[in-house]
């Protein structure tokens, strides 16, 4: 495909338009995809730029659950107060619900295959 072409799609040309953004580093806003451990202080200085864009294409828009702030990864993951005690608690219940399950396979006090059929 020519970089024309490239160049009119709507997620290649935020790509490129970051290129010429000097904060913003193409290598290392790929990191997190191969390691997913960067630290939430140096996703402020746009490591992550790419990702957090691609992600939500088109114009910026309203948060679906609270309609204050923006809709950005940032907000949806850490920030939401509506979704703080409803999606953040669900999603915190699971990953505790894997690792007890886990455990227990382990030490042999329930055996259990499947995550669904598991209660803690």
């Amino acid at each position: 495909m020519s970089l024309y072409k490239l160049n009119n799609k709507t997620l290649y040309k935020k790509l490129y338009k970051g290129l010429s953004n000097e904060n913003v580093s193409i290598k290392d806003s790929s990191i997190w995809l191969k390691y997913g451990n960067i630290p939430a202080i140096r996703e402020g200085d746009a490591l992550c730029f790419l990702q957090d864009k691609n992600i939500f294409l088109g114009e910026p828009k309203r948060c679906p659950h609270c309609g204050e702030a923006y809709k950005t990864v940032d907000h949806l993951a850490y920030k939401c107060e509506k979704m703080l005690g409803t999606d953040y608690t669900r999603r915190h219940n699971e990953v505790l619900k894997c690792i007890h399950l886990l455990m227990c396979n382990k030490y042999g006090i329930k055996s259990t295959k499947k995550l669904r059929n598991h209660l803690v």
